[in-house]
């Protein structure tokens, strides 16, 4: 898959990852399946509803992304998804999930706003304060960077 999306680059960019990983004390493994994360967006959303300070979505990803890049496991599974919705507290993620509406417009609308706005073709990208934008996987000093300058720490 990776070389099918990222040619030549693939193994250097494995081993970045493997390496960024392994800096968090965590081991970086691409073995897992890949399907519609549809449903992981819905959650998201719905987690994003609950708090303003988006504490109970930051919870969520990170466990999903957990799961996809260290637990090889399908971040489009339902049993995967309630797992990850019970470690961090997230109530009624069963409810959202047997409802295929429940949040499906605002990650449509998400999707339309983000992307069409900001031209995002690949994942992952992020917007920090709405005015920092880094595309594809970034090192941890990058990133750390990027939020210091947000908050006016650097």
């Amino acid at each position: 898959l990776y070389e099918r999306k990222f040619g030549a680059r693939a193994p250097a960019i494995v081993e970045a990852m493997t390496a960024t990983f392994a800096e968090m004390g965590e081991t970086y493994s691409i073995g897992g399946n890949v399907g519609d994360t549809f449903d992981s967006h819905r959650l998201l959303a719905y987690a994003e509803s609950l708090d303003d300070d988006y504490a109970t979505q930051n919870a969520l990803v990170e466990e999903l992304f957990k799961d996809y890049f260290t637990r090889e496991k399908c971040v489009s599974d339902r049993d995967v998804l309630l797992a990850a919705a019970q470690a961090v507290g997230l109530q009624d993620a069963a409810k959202v999930l047997d409802d295929p509406t429940a949040f499906a417009d605002t990650v449509e609308d998400q999707k339309r706003a983000f992307a069409g706005r900001h031209q995002i073709r690949g994942v992952p990208y992020f917007i920090i304060d709405g005015k920092y934008h880094l595309s594809g996987a970034q090192p941890p000093d990058i990133l750390a960077e990027a939020i210091e300058e947000a908050i006016g720490v650097a």
